[in-house]
């Protein structure tokens, strides 16, 4: 999967990602709020992630679960090619939310700043 974050002065400009389960990730940045947006819609009982950086070494993620009432947002960092850690300190940076769709499918719907100022965090 090949992606990249489209910064402009035109909110409405955003990367979206089809992923292998039918769902997709978009994100944009707004200047109006300085936020990144990230929008992902999920099949429940799938997931994905979104990695800030260019591998899995040293790699802020963020992981969407989609389990109907039951789903979550994580924060991750992989330090390589091994599997990634919860990291707890790194969810302060985003604000989460979602909403379950009447097909069962799932919303998620995240924001965050450009720079978290927390250790292992990515500056967008």
């Amino acid at each position: 999967m090949t992606a990249s974050l489209v910064s402009a002065a035109d909110p409405d400009l955003s990367c979206t990602t089809g992923l292998s389960n039918e769902g997709s990730i978009t994100v944009n940045y707004d200047p109006d709020t300085e936020l990144v947006n990230m929008a992902a819609i999920l099949k429940t009982g799938t997931f994905a992630g979104w990695g800030w950086g260019s591998s899995m070494i040293d790699t802020e993620m963020v992981i969407f679960s989609a389990d109907g009432n039951a789903s979550s947002v994580g924060t991750y960092y992989s330090s390589g090619k091994t599997t990634p850690l919860a990291d707890d300190t790194l969810a302060s940076c985003y604000t989460t939310g979602f909403t379950v769709n009447e097909d069962t499918s799932v919303t998620f719907q995240v924001t965050r700043p450009l720079n978290c100022e927390i250790d292992n965090s990515y500056v967008v």
